[in-house]
């Protein structure tokens, strides 16, 4: 039986002030409303009923609207449709229906039964369209932890259904937005249960890896996979941000859309006000929907773009001395300045050396970090004086935590020679300690230059 109700809530309740958080400022206090239908079931397998709540705006109109599906966290064996977070129902006031979708947890079906399950829920929206008043090629899909990796599954793989055959009903979603998702099954778990074990049924040994690693989300990632706004703690010791981050470098060696941003000191289960007034953010520009709410900058916060090789420029004293530093010469690489950057040309060999570490000014923010990397010689590649490791160092009490999010860098791999390789990261940071270091695989690690500039939220 379907059950309907009508809520109302107070947007307040959705967006605090960032300005006790962050310095900056977000307020938005107006009245939303959607309409609540519960337990609507979108398939029956083996006597388990699985069913989906859907929250729509309580005045629709007749335009089709776009949709996202949430999916629950809590290690594939706890948790339920119900857990979703009222700022994610209130998207409903922005014009989405929004769905939030069960599935069989472990002690029910072992992997791949949730796979299965969400792939059936995508199909059974998609294919009821028409009665949800969506429109099939506008969703979105978003979830935590163990629903951060079912809600990504929906962005590189088809929905199929339980017999593997692919119909009109079986495309991907066009966005996912993945918070502190397990994405790599080869990785044991550093505290706690391991989740995947559990979910996967059985120990991860020789014997049992190729389950694991066809569960990895990397190993499924193609040129038609979808966008990416994936969001992780540099202290989350339950699902390490190596999950993140090697996706990101998954979906951008393949020439996909992907956003990574990082939230310094944060743990597994963050606070969410930040994280999600980016993630709306994302959500509404993927499919050109004005965002009602104002966002303005913290005072005093940096934003530069420079020529790491640059002697005149500012900032540069920032870097960390190192084995060599050469001046470069100026070399146009003529794309550079169709890809959003104030850089008008890049510096050939203009940064490099064996390791070497920059130091971002920063006050309290959101900023996005741009890494700007060519070569116009491929002799570098061949002896691999090219290659090498960036990682972001956080500082964590009396310690430091470091995440990469370079590995095994090679810009003419990836791009050819005179190609620009631009690589972003959003960080959200409260201390001004923020570094970014370059370690080389060979000789030579280098940078052409650098941007940063802050984002607001």
């Amino acid at each position: 039986m379907i059950k309907k109700s009508f809520q109302l809530k107070l947007r307040s309740q959705l967006l605090l002030p960032l300005s006790v958080l962050m310095g900056g400022l977000v307020t938005s206090v107006a009245a939303e409303a959607y309409v609540a239908e519960t337990d609507v079931e979108y398939d029956y397998i083996n006597g388990t009923s699985l069913k989906m709540d859907v929250y729509r705006p309580s005045k629709p109109g007749t335009a089709l609207r776009p949709a996202l599906i949430f999916t629950h966290g809590g290690c594939y064996n706890s948790g339920s449709k119900a857990s979703i977070n009222g700022v994610v129902k209130a998207l409903a006031d922005d014009g989405f229906t929004v769905f939030s979708v069960g599935y069989r947890l472990a002690q029910v079906a072992k992997y791949p039964a949730g796979v299965t399950d969400v792939k059936q829920a995508l199909r059974f929206i998609r294919k009821n369209s028409a009665r949800f008043q969506i429109d099939p090629n506008k969703i979105v899909t978003h979830g935590e932890s163990a629903g951060a990796y079912l809600a990504a599954v929906l962005g590189v793989e088809a929905s199929e259904d339980r017999k593997g055959n692919i119909d009109k009903y079986s495309g991907r979603v066009q966005l996912v937005v993945d918070w502190f998702g397990r994405t790599d099954f080869t990785l044991t778990q550093t505290t706690g249960t391991d989740c995947a074990v559990g979910w996967v049924g059985q120990p991860r040994n020789e014997k049992t890896m190729p389950i694991f690693q066809d569960a990895s989300l990397r190993n499924h990632v193609d040129s038609n996979s979808a966008a990416f706004l994936i969001i992780h703690g540099t202290q989350d010791t339950q699902v390490d941000a190596i999950h993140s981050t090697s996706l990101a470098n998954t979906l951008w060696n393949r020439g996909r859309d992907a956003e990574l941003v990082l939230y310094e000191g944060q743990g597994h289960s963050f606070s969410r006000t930040i994280p999600w007034s980016i993630s709306r953010a994302r959500i509404l520009k993927q499919f050109g929907i004005t965002n009602r709410v104002a966002v303005t900058k913290a005072a005093g916060a940096p934003s530069y773009a420079i020529n790491a090789g640059q002697m005149d420029q500012s900032n540069t004293s920032n870097f960390t001395p190192d084995k060599y530093f050469v001046g470069g010469s100026p070399y146009d690489y003529g794309n550079v300045k169709t890809e959003g950057t104030s850089l008008s040309a890049l510096y050939t060999d203009s940064r490099y050396g064996w390791n070497f570490s920059y130091k971002l000014p920063v006050v309290a923010g959101v900023y996005r970090v741009g890494l700007f990397f060519a070569e116009n010689s491929t002799a570098f590649s061949a002896k691999g004086d090219r290659v090498f490791d960036v990682a972001m160092s956080f500082p964590n009490g009396s310690s430091t935590v470091s995440v990469p999010i370079l590995p095994k860098f090679d810009a003419i791999a990836l791009g050819g020679k005179n190609t620009v390789i631009r690589r972003y990261v959003h960080v959200i940071t409260k201390t001004p300690n923020l570094k970014i270091d370059f370690q080389g695989r060979v000789n030579n690690a280098f940078i052409n230059a650098l941007e940063l500039y802050q984002t607001g939220y």
